[in-house]
């Protein structure tokens, strides 16, 4: 029986938390998850609707790519809806620079993707 009520009081502390949570502006959540991992906000999307719309603003994704990652944009052949889409684009599929200079890494980006791919290797 005691431990049923810890679950019970477990699972009010967690509703308690999200409540807290679901308050928060979705522009401090954003700010909140930018200064986390590119994983961890990948993780964070999963934990409620406000988390996942949160994770998907330019200002998550600003953090994770290098300071020149503008240049590196200009420079692609592609267009990106967004920032997490170039973020997650560079990962999952050769990129084209230049009039179509095929580029599977980037090295300017690579150090900030390493901790981010789990199949990504040096």
């Amino acid at each position: 029986m005691e431990h049923q009520e810890n679950q019970v009081e477990q699972f009010h502390d967690h509703d308690i938390t999200m409540s807290y949570f679901s308050a928060l502006p979705e522009e401090l959540i954003s700010l909140i998850l930018s200064k986390t991992s590119a994983r961890d906000a990948c993780r964070f999307s999963a934990v409620s609707s406000q988390f996942r719309s949160a994770t998907e603003s330019d200002l998550v994704w600003e953090k994770f790519l290098p300071s020149n990652y503008s240049e590196i944009i200009s420079r692609c052949d592609s267009t990106f809806a967004s920032k997490k889409h170039f973020y997650l684009s560079v990962f999952q599929s050769t990129i084209y620079l230049d009039n179509d200079t095929k580029v599977r890494r980037i090295t300017q980006v690579e150090k900030c993707f390493m901790g981010c791919n789990p199949k990504a290797s040096m």
